[in-house]
């Protein structure tokens, strides 16, 4: 029986009633609603989510506003946008084409986009839907290249930056690293071989069939679609609107609800009997060159627009997405069909990331996995804990500062896994927050460090020790000292100039005035420059969603620099922009 909870913001509770069938999925219900207690705020926005089997729902919870203006709120028919959710569909509608021999999985995608430039090797399509191609990600060169922020993305310019580079982040089939561009090629790629655009592609063989009524690929921001839920961004003044201007199918853009995604998942698990094959296409992992599977960040298996992973040891498949502040998250059991997704138009306490808590109480509510009172005890002993310990900011205060260190001594959790093409040395900087230590690693954001002790600091599954002027690293028993960076002013004065890539508009400006290094990167504002080293340099980041802050300089080059190489992160590796003056 459908079960569904649904709380209302700005004083509406409870506007459809609870319905239990029986004990087992009132326990559930229960469970899935204490997960999102604390993110229920009256005038806020939150999110959609349903717990499956086979389709039909066992539990929903809805709270919140979808437009925050109006004061609608969220319900059953809240349409959402599901960001990189999207790529499973995309994925699906390549491998149908592809078994019915439209589609030659192992050719070169310009078999099929002739008017794409060659990249300097051959990609196949197989490698774009496994994220192995090398490709950069197009919304990340976007930045790097100097397109306005508040230009709306099409394909041709999604498109433009990296064609314009005709290089790779490594060699095809060699690594992987996610790329949005690969997906937007895909798109294309179905409509070549199908002969009609992909959002209706999918409209047609996969959303009208499913009977998934809210659900649609909106490739066109303008359109007004019924029920659609508005993002929202938190400020220090309140809320404000956070813009999605995307009009670029494939990596992203399907909107849908939790009940359609649930019809959807009950799909996916029926090709298991009804098309083994296409179940397979699905699901199997890619693999690279050499025979290894294709992990996303070093560890989770890829196949099409599908994550292998698992939760309370037991195997499932899923994908995250988020773009603006709309979050979502889908994950399935393939064996007994249970499905959980989360849908929401905010950030903000990062609903999204309940997906294995909510997924875990589905199997723990269904016997496929076992309630932990032991792990449930020690975390909840050891978020007491935190909350009991705060650093000692007096005594740290001589540990802040920018830092290197050799990327092979970087423990998991700190920083992106090993990759080609990346610098030697990870950069890390540490200052202290308005609410203690924050740490910030290569092109991350900063983040808020936890104290195990008032002068040490948890650092994914290292901790750092901050009582000296030097910090140092600690994991598995080994300690790691961090070399400090900084920049003398006679090096300081080296790095002035103006730096260009002669196949992008953009300009870097770096001056030095008053002992401090500056840089503006086109048209964004003009911030500090911090010397990790005296070969690799950071920007100041303003907050956490200051994407354009989280850039990456290694200078090229003994004393004057010749260039500077720019990255972000493992999806824009070494772009080259030599000193014109």
């Amino acid at each position: 029986m459908k079960i569904t909870h649904t709380f209302f913001a700005a004083g509406l509770l409870c506007s459809q009633a609870s319905v239990y069938a029986n004990t087992e999925e009132a326990t559930l219900g229960d469970s899935v609603d204490a997960i999102f207690a604390d993110l229920v705020l009256e005038d806020a926005p939150g999110a959609g989510v349903i717990v499956a089997e086979g389709g039909e729902p066992l539990h929903e919870l809805y709270y919140g506003e979808a437009d925050l203006v109006h004061g609608v709120p969220i319900g059953p028919d809240t349409v959402f946008h599901a960001a990189s959710v999207s790529k499973q569909f995309t994925a699906y509608a390549i491998n149908r084409l592809a078994l019915d021999g439209k589609i030659d999985l192992d050719a070169t995608f310009q078999t099929y986009l002739p008017d794409v430039p060659d990249y300097g090797a051959p990609i196949t399509v197989r490698q774009l839907i496994h994220h192995t191609s090398g490709l950069r990600s197009s919304y990340v060169v976007a930045s790097l290249a100097g397109q306005p922020r508040d230009l709306p993305m099409t394909m041709a310019r999604a498109k433009r930056w990296p064609e314009s580079l005709r290089d790779l982040n490594y060699a095809p089939g060699t690594e992987t690293s996610y790329t949005n561009l690969a997906y937007g090629y895909l798109a294309e790629i179905v409509e070549a071989a199908a002969g009609q655009s992909m959002p209706d592609w999918l409209q047609a063989n996969v959303f009208t069939p499913l009977d998934m009524r809210s659900t649609l690929v909106l490739n066109d921001y303008n359109r007004v679609v019924q029920g659609r839920a508005t993002s929202f961004r938190k400020t220090e003044d309140g809320w404000e609107h956070s813009h999605y201007l995307n009009n670029v199918a494939g990596g992203t853009n399907v909107n849908t609800t939790p009940r359609d995604l649930a019809k959807w998942g009950a799909h996916l698990v029926s090709l298991k009997q009804s098309d083994p094959e296409m179940w397979s296409a699905m699901t199997t992992p890619g693999t690279l060159n050499d025979g290894s599977p294709a992990l996303l960040n070093g560890k989770l298996p890829y196949a099409a627009g599908l994550i292998h992973s698992k939760i309370a040891d037991v195997p499932v498949l899923g994908h995250g997405g988020a773009n603006a502040q709309f979050r979502a998250n889908m994950k399935f059991e393939p064996e007994s069909g249970l499905f959980v997704a989360i849908l929401s138009n905010t950030s903000e306490g990062a609903p999204h990331a309940k997906i294995d808590a909510v997924m875990r109480a589905a199997l723990v509510s269904k016997g496929l996995a076992e309630a932990d009172p032991a792990k449930e005890a020690d975390e909840a002993q050891e978020k007491e804990e935190k909350t009991k310990i705060a650093f000692d900011m007096d005594t740290v205060a001589p540990a802040m500062g920018a830092f290197t260190i050799a990327r092979a001594a970087l423990p998991e959790g700190i920083a992106h896994p090993q990759g080609q093409n990346l610098p030697t040395d990870a950069t890390i900087l540490l200052r202290a927050g308005e609410e203690g230590v924050e740490g910030r690693v290569d092109s991350s954001v900063w983040v808020p460090l936890g104290a195990v002790a008032p002068t040490i600091a948890k650092a994914g599954e290292a901790t750092i020790d901050l009582s000296g002027a030097q910090p140092i690293l600690q994991f598995n028993g080994e300690s790691t000292a961090l070399a400090r960076g900084g920049c003398s002013a006679a090096r300081s004065a080296q790095l002035v100039g103006r730096y260009k890539n002669p196949a992008w508009p953009v300009v870097i400006e770096v001056t030095y005035a008053d002992q401090m290094l500056l840089m503006t990167y086109g048209e964004d504002e003009t911030r500090g420059l911090t010397c990790a080293s005296e070969s690799q340099l950071v920007t100041t980041i303003n907050d956490r969603t200051d994407f354009a802050g989280s850039k990456q300089f290694e200078t090229v080059g003994d004393g004057t620099p010749s260039a500077l190489d720019v990255s972000l992160g493992l999806r824009v590796r070494r772009v080259r922009f030599d000193r014109i003056n």
